[in-house]
């Protein structure tokens, strides 16, 4: 049983050292590192299968999240079912981000979290799971996902019974962490107190020592005996130990014994059973060929009997054959006449199904030109009730873009070539803006509007947003290195974003479009035009939003174009984990305060 354990520790130990080095040389895209992770699935042990779905649901908890929650829910159930305390901790710890991050589901987010840190802490306590494990934890899952839970600043039942479990979770995890701290120090203190008592111990000895200095005779004298007194110990030491192993050999070789005679009397045992097996053999071998020859007697009878009736079916059957051709001859008739009637009807239906799919594909074609215009939300209200009515949002954000010196860079470069780098800009644009889920409003010559949290409503618009902002200035610096290695015109950019309320949809009858109303509006422009070149400027409505998240410069207060003075801020960027975390604290703290 031990050899098998050890064999089934290798293979799981092999098969986790093979999934670390895939994922350390691993692939560079995430889809391929993905599909590595599902195919090995299928070719591991239960307790790795936990380990892999727990993995597979770490890299999807962004991009697909319902599928990381299903991989996280499964691994539960299999690492609840055959007890891998390990693998359910560490599936409840992603269920809990998931829960918080991903679905809106604060309460269960900090139920999540609790049920993990109390495996944590029993593993923990049985030396199963390290002091730095359990940090890693609170301050990398627990912690951040009860950061994000505040900044959604929701009021709804089920996140306010969250911040209750979570409170009381900050006050399990500090105390954990102050007996953390203190354990170490106690450690420490007795360290150093034994330190202490051995130097004491050493000095007296050394004051001892001096004060029989005097009498050299004398100590020579005690060293010898000492040494004597050393010598029979070691002695009688090792006639204890001779005597041990003489009783040892003694029981091994009475074992010993006892086994020869175990093992005669199973041989005689085996040559009993090994006669009497081959007596019942030939019996019932012989019971088996007077069966077998009845049974070929009765075959024959029976073989007889069934050629006799063969013959009169066949008789029979040729009657019938002879009535089955004269009925198929009819049938022939009538399926000519059914077969040309079949291939008109088949040519009808060709051209029926060549006219569907030409109607299919002009409606694709429409459709596609129509969410090319519109929002996919505005389309389809649109094609339902032929109007689409403007909405109000409660909040929104807006990111106006403009080039400067966009007038002098025209007069140096022809129209053609102001068309396609323009083209080329605005294109790297709407990649940006759709991968954090923001609308594009329109463009007007060399400006460039977007807005988050519309057609839809959400609460994470701000910070997309600026997320968007920052990548734009980014794509922008390395485009005017380009530019600059080459000794061509440098396009410099300027970015603006306000958030606020604000009434978007369609406007006309006729070549209608998307747009977006209000002073939101109009201040978003404001921190564009009074923004500088390379920087992220935004609004102090914004920065209320999105601190937690970015580092920021204050501008101080700016006056504004028909807007009076307004508090700005530039956003540097993101803010890290622990920066995240602090930021945080300091905010409750003020609350409470």
């Amino acid at each position: 049983m031990e050899a098998i354990h050890i064999h089934t520790s290798h293979k799981r130990s092999w098969l986790l050292t093979f999934l670390a080095t895939c994922i350390f040389l691993g692939v560079s895209a995430q889809d391929a590192k993905i599909n590595t992770l599902q195919k090995q699935l299928d070719q591991s042990n239960t307790t790795v299968q936990i380990d892999l779905r727990n993995e597979l649901a770490v890299l999807l908890k962004d991009n697909k999240p319902d599928k990381a929650k299903e991989y996280a829910e499964d691994a539960e159930k299999k690492a609840k079912k055959i007890n891998y305390e390990l693998g359910e901790a560490k599936a409840l710890s992603t269920l809990g981000m998931l829960m918080g991050y991903n679905f809106d589901r604060a309460d269960l987010a900090a139920k999540y979290h609790q049920k993990a840190f109390d495996i944590y802490k029993k593993l923990k306590d049985q030396g199963k799971f390290s002091e730095q494990q359990m940090k890693a934890f609170l301050i990398e899952t627990a912690l951040p996902t009860y950061q994000y839970v505040l900044d959604e600043e929701n009021s709804g039942r089920r996140t306010r019974k969250a911040f209750k479990t979570y409170k009381d979770l900050e006050v399990v995890f500090t105390k954990y962490l102050n007996e953390s701290v203190e354990k170490a120090q106690k450690q420490l203190s007795s360290t150093n107190s034994e330190l202490t008592e051995k130097k004491v111990s050493e000095k007296k000895l050394i004051l001892d020592k001096l004060k029989l200095s005097g009498n050299l005779e004398a100590k020579e004298i005690e060293a010898i005996a000492l040494a004597d007194s050393l010598t029979i110990r070691e002695l009688e030491s090792k006639t204890q130990a001779m005597v041990l192993l003489k009783e040892k050999a003694k029981s091994e070789r009475l074992a010993l014994e006892k086994l020869q005679k175990q093992s005669e009397l199973d041989k005689h045992e085996l040559l009993n059973f090994t006669l009497i097996l081959g007596i019942s053999l030939g019996s019932a071998l012989l019971l088996m060929i007077v069966w077998f020859w009845w049974k070929q007697v009765k075959s024959n009878q029976l073989l007889i009997e069934q050629k006799e009736a063969l013959a009169q079916k066949n008789q029979e059957i040729n009657l019938q054959k002879k009535e089955i051709e004269e009925q198929r001859d009819n049938i022939e008739q009538t399926n000519a006449i059914l077969s040309q009637q079949k291939e008109e009807i088949e040519a009808q239906r060709d051209n029926l199904s060549e006219l569907h799919e030409q109607v299919i594909q002009q409606r694709d074609e429409a459709n596609n030109l129509l969410l090319n215009i519109l929002p996919a939300e505005i389309a389809q209200e649109l094609k339902e009730t032929g109007h689409a009515t403007p909405r109000h949002y409660d909040m929104a954000t807006v990111l106006f873009t403009d080039f400067k010196g966009f007038t002098q860079i025209s007069e140096k470069l022809t129209p053609e070539q102001i068309i396609h780098e323009l083209d080329y800009c605005f294109l790297k644009f709407d990649e940006i803006i759709e991968k954090y889920g923001v609308e594009k409003i329109k463009t007007i010559g060399d400006a460039y509007m977007c807005a988050g949290g519309i057609p839809l409503p959400n609460r994470s618009n701000a910070i997309d947003v600026v997320k968007a902002g920052l990548e734009m200035k980014e794509f922008m610096e390395r485009f005017k290195a380009e530019k600059q290695a080459k000794g061509e015109s440098v396009w410099e950019l300027r970015i603006g974003i306000h958030t606020g309320p604000l009434v978007a949809g369609v406007i006309g009858k006729n070549k209608f479009a998307y747009d977006i109303w209000g002073d939101t509006v109009n201040i978003a422009a404001r921190m564009e035009s009074s923004g500088e070149v390379g920087k992220v400027n935004i609004s102090e409505t914004t920065y209320k939003l999105v601190k937690s998240h970015f580092q920021c410069t204050h501008r101080g207060k700016i006056a504004a174009k028909n807007k009076g003075e307004i508090d700005m801020y530039f956003v540097e960027k993101k803010t890290s984990l622990f920066q995240g975390i602090n930021n945080l604290k300091a905010q409750v703290h003020n609350i409470g305060a």
